[in-house]
C-alpha cells in the first residue's frame, strides 16, 4: 500500500513539473542571397581557330587539311605560344552532297576536312601578330575570342567575401525591420556562374587587316545564399 502511495505521488510531481515547462519556441529562419563583384583587366586571350579544306577525295582532302594544320601549329610555336596553350577542339570529315532535282537521289561530290584549335595568348600585345601568322600559314576560320585571367582565384575570393557581406547586410536589414537580430548562420551555398559567351565567328580574311581589339575589363561575379537564424533582441 505504501508503495502505491509513493508511485502516485511521484506521478503527480512529474505531471506538475511538465505543466510548468515553457513551450519551445520555433526558430525563425531567413534565407538571403548576396552578390559580390570584382573588376580586373584581363591578361590572357583565348581564340578559336578553324582549318578546313575541300577536295574530291576523303584521303586527299584530309592530307591537305593536316598539312595546313601542321603549318598553323608551327606558326604558333614561332610566335612564342607554348605547346600547353594549344588544344585541338574539333576534328571532322564530312561529305559534300549535290542538291538533286526532283526524283533524283543525292550523290557525294566531294569532302570537307576540318580541325579546330583553342589557343591561349598570354601576351596580349602579340594578339595581332599571332592572328597574322596563323592566317598566312593556313587557318581560314576564326570562331571567336574571349578574354580571361591567368589566375582568377584572387578576384574570385574577393568577390566571395563581397557576396557574403552583401547577404549579411540584407539579413541584418530584415532582422531590424522585424524587431529581431541575426543569430547563427545555418548554411552557406555558393552559386556558380555559367561560362562567358564567345564572340561571334568571323572569317580569317576579315581579320587579316589590322583590326583593333579592345580587351576592356572583366567582371568577376560570385553569388552566395545564406540561411540565418533570427533571434529576439535581448
Amino acid at each position: 500500500m505504501r508503495l502505491n502511495i509513493l508511485s502516485v505521488a511521484a506521478a503527480l510531481v512529474v505531471a506538475m513539473a511538465a505543466a510548468f515547462v515553457a513551450p519551445v519556441r520555433a526558430e525563425t529562419l531567413l534565407q538571403v542571397t548576396g552578390e559580390g563583384r570584382m573588376t580586373a583587366a584581363p591578361d590572357m586571350a583565348v581564340i578559336s581557330l578553324r582549318v578546313s579544306r575541300e577536295g574530291a577525295t576523303a584521303a586527299g582532302v584530309t592530307a591537305e587539311m593536316a598539312a595546313a594544320a601542321r603549318a598553323v601549329l608551327a606558326a604558333l610555336e614561332t610566335q612564342g605560344v607554348a605547346e600547353r596553350d594549344v588544344q585541338t577542339s574539333a576534328l571532322q570529315l564530312n561529305p559534300r552532297w549535290t542538291r538533286p532535282a526532283d526524283g533524283q537521289a543525292p550523290r557525294i561530290v566531294g569532302y570537307e576536312a576540318a580541325t579546330g584549335f583553342e589557343v591561349r595568348i598570354r601576351d596580349l600585345d602579340r594578339f595581332g601578330a599571332v592572328l597574322d601568322a596563323v592566317i598566312s600559314d593556313g587557318a581560314n576560320g576564326f570562331q571567336g575570342v574571349r578574354f580571361a585571367l591567368t589566375d582568377p582565384r584572387p578576384m574570385q575570393d574577393g568577390a566571395r567575401v563581397a557576396a557574403f557581406d552583401d547577404a549579411m547586410a540584407k539579413a541584418r536589414l530584415y532582422a531590424e525591420a522585424s524587431g529581431m537580430m541575426v543569430g547563427d548562420v545555418r548554411s552557406i551555398r555558393e552559386a556558380t556562374a555559367g561560362p562567358r559567351p564567345m564572340a561571334e565567328g568571323l572569317s580569317m580574311r576579315a581579320m587579316a587587316a589590322d583590326v583593333p581589339v579592345a580587351a576592356g575589363e572583366l567582371d568577376v561575379v560570385m553569388h552566395v545564399s545564406l540561411e540565418v537564424v533570427l533571434v529576439p533582441v535581448p
